[in-house]
């Protein structure tokens, strides 16, 4: 008869602009072979548990653990085995009331977890974060002239440079203007900046060059009747279901509705994050489904805008997605999520699950589709 056991365990911390995340793993991997009369019989179980968890300034916090099981006898697989807990704590009750954080080091918590500590040898430093919070400040320079230091420089052919330069969109330092170009009219002059502000700070991520889509510029009736259109609904419907919207994109066309978008902030918002639906992967709603897919939207949107100088704190009726967002991103990074939403949609699923140690996507993902925003947070293994 022969045995073999392995067991492994890590910590890892990163800190973030308003807080830090931690994750503790534990894994481990059981064997045993007997050889009797010229019979063979083999069978072992492997197991993997992970707690993780965010901490913010402000006090409150989040965190989830979870474990499985697989095991096997003479080669066949066996049913797994799973489970799931966590908890949250909002400072201002509107949260769990208990604040129940887990001590690093505590045992797990689950009744089938394996009992062990993490042990200190296991436990490694905390790695600088990668800044997924903000995206560089762009400075565009006339390519004449090579001189300039701090931020991402673009260099642009002079003839473009002073044509921005004149129209404002760009000022005298370099830096994408606040305000309005002066030669266009406003929706022409917020899309070019739309555009411009989705090339600087996504062109390098999406495999095609950012689109701008055929601006049409319309009032709430026309928007909503563009609605019913392109869903095929009876005239009425989109009214009943929306009451209301800022802007839509259909085959190309990037409609802005003039009754909502009076001022010209709320109208940039709603150009750059209308223009990211133009340029989303085709299959990004079929896959992640309309809620996943507008959060994702939101939150590319949100930081263009800041990275661009302008602030944008409030996600607006996207409060919830948004937050489901931001902690994948600490789960999987900025870069992961960008590569989702314009190139490839199943990659979140992949990536998910390969954190998780076990298939747990699908289940996420209904959490999300019927709209249990916090429940979906705590499946999340950060």
């Amino acid at each position: 008869m022969s045995q073999y056991s392995s067991w492994s365990s890590s910590y890892s911390k990163y800190y973030f602009k308003g807080g830090y995340s931690w994750t503790e793993t534990l894994s481990g991997y059981d064997s045993e072979s007997v050889t009797k009369e010229g019979v063979s019989t083999s069978n072992g179980s492997s197991w993997s548990w992970t707690r993780s968890g965010t901490v913010w300034d402000d006090g409150g916090n989040s965190w989830s653990e979870s474990w499985s099981k697989s095991s096997w006898k003479d080669g066949e697989y066996l049913p797994g085995e799973y489970e799931v807990t966590g908890g949250s704590f909002d400072p201002e009750g509107t949260g769990t009331e208990m604040n129940n954080l887990p001590e690093f080091g505590e045992a797990p918590r689950l009744n089938k977890a394996p009992k062990q500590d993490v042990p200190v040898d296991f436990q490694k430093l905390p790695k600088p974060s990668d800044d997924i919070w903000e995206l560089p400040t762009a400075i565009f320079k006339d390519s004449a002239s090579k001189n300039t230091s701090g931020g991402k420089t673009f260099w642009l052919p002079t003839e473009i440079y002073k044509e921005l330069l004149s129209q404002k969109v760009i000022n005298g330092d370099g830096y994408l203007s606040v305000n309005n170009p002066t030669t266009l009219s406003r929706f022409e002059a917020q899309h070019r900046l739309a555009l411009l502000i989705l090339r600087v700070f996504y062109g390098e991520d999406a495999d095609k060059l950012i689109q701008p889509g055929v601006l049409q510029v319309t009032d709430t009736k026309g928007i909503l009747d563009a609605m019913d259109r392109a869903n095929n609904w009876p005239s009425g419907k989109a009214k009943q279901e929306y009451g209301n919207l800022y802007g839509l994109v259909t085959n190309g066309r990037l409609f802005i509705n003039s009754d909502l978008n009076t001022d010209d902030m709320t109208l940039l918002k709603t150009m750059v994050h209308e223009m990211l639906h133009i340029n989303q992967n085709r299959n990004l709603t079929t896959t992640l489904g309309p809620n996943l897919m507008e959060g994702l939207t939101q939150r590319l949107a949100m930081q263009a805008f800041r990275a661009s100088g302008r602030p944008w704190d409030d996600a607006g009726g996207y409060k919830d997605q948004v937050r489901v967002v931001v902690s994948l991103e600490r789960l999987l990074g900025s870069r992961t999520l960008k590569e989702v939403y314009f190139n490839n949609p199943s990659l979140l699923a992949t990536e998910f699950d390969r954190a998780a140690g076990f298939k747990l996507f699908d289940t996420f993902l209904q959490l999300i589709e019927q709209r249990k925003f916090d429940e979906a947070i705590r499946l999340i293994p950060f």
